[in-house]
């Protein structure tokens, strides 16, 4: 009985010296995706991507077209091409002259040494030569001081050489008012109800969205005014003067000059001409 005891015992040390040997290999770190890539090019271009910025772990990565193009192009796209040359880390992208915005997709496939994979997505938008973003925001002011419980005024103008898509104004971050597109421009000049808002620093957002090159495919555009909610109204925002345009002449020509003026308050304006 003793016997036995005694080699159960023996038994049970052998299992923990067993269990806390160092013999078993480290674990291998899987690829880690640090950001996609996006790429954008104009007229005929060439840029170069290390992919390891944008992978961590990976000791090799494979450069796949997206399946549209591995069909329609044969792993070359009409609008450029994309290559990692063996042993290197750089991805190679060269860009064709296009008369129209491209848009295409490509893979990135990294694997690490335990040839565990991950994907890493990217995008391409090539541009034509002289392509200029078409999603615009002109004139875009707001009046800087408030009372407490009024409107906050709000002007500019929205441009799109193609389709405006929308025209978000918002106030502070909150839900915007949304103006829908389907024109190419937009003019907007109103009062904002801001009657809720506490006295301080506040701010109005206008993000507008276009199309380039067709439905599908957006440029964005957003900028941001402050202004100040005050408790007293014993203040005055100045009026504004527009004299019109530079005007070229002759001696001895007569021309009519035209000015125009308004007050945020609504007070009374009276006119005077000087000679600058």
């Amino acid at each position: 009985m003793i016997v036995l005891l005694m080699l159960g015992t023996l038994a049970m040390t052998g299992c923990i010296s067993v269990g806390g040997g160092g013999d078993d290999e480290p674990e291998v770190a899987l690829v880690e995706i640090l950001s996609d890539i996006n790429l954008t090019m104009h007229g005929e271009q060439t840029v170069y991507v290390d992919y390891n910025d944008h992978v961590k772990n990976a000791e090799f990565c494979e450069f796949i077209p997206s399946a549209i193009e591995l069909s329609a192009y044969h792993l070359v796209s009409s609008a450029w091409e994309g290559f990692i040359q063996e042993g290197n880390t750089t991805i190679t992208f060269e860009s064709k002259l296009v008369t129209e915005p491209y848009f295409g997709g490509f893979w990135l496939r990294c694997f690490n040494a335990d040839n565990q994979r991950m994907d890493v997505e990217g995008h391409i938008t090539v541009y034509p030569p002289d392509y200029d973003n078409p999603a615009l925001l002109k004139d875009f002011n707001v009046s800087g001081l408030v009372p407490y419980g009024g409107s906050v005024h709000v002007k500019f103008d929205a441009e799109d050489n193609d389709t405006l898509q929308y025209v978000n104004v918002s106030i502070d971050g909150e839900a915007p008012y949304v103006y829908p597109g389907g024109d190419t421009n937009l003019s907007i000049d109103t009062l904002f109800d801001v009657s809720s808002l506490e006295v301080g620093e506040h701010n109005v957002t206008v993000t507008v969205v276009g199309y380039i090159g067709g439905e599908g495919n957006l440029s964005e555009v957003s900028e941001t005014r402050n202004f100040s909610v005050v408790s007293e109204v014993s203040f005055n925002i100045p009026p504004v003067a527009y004299a019109g345009n530079d005007l070229n002449m002759t001696a001895g020509d007569t021309i009519a000059i035209i000015g125009a003026g308004s007050d945020y308050e609504g007070g009374e304006l009276s006119y005077k001409w000087t000679e600058g």
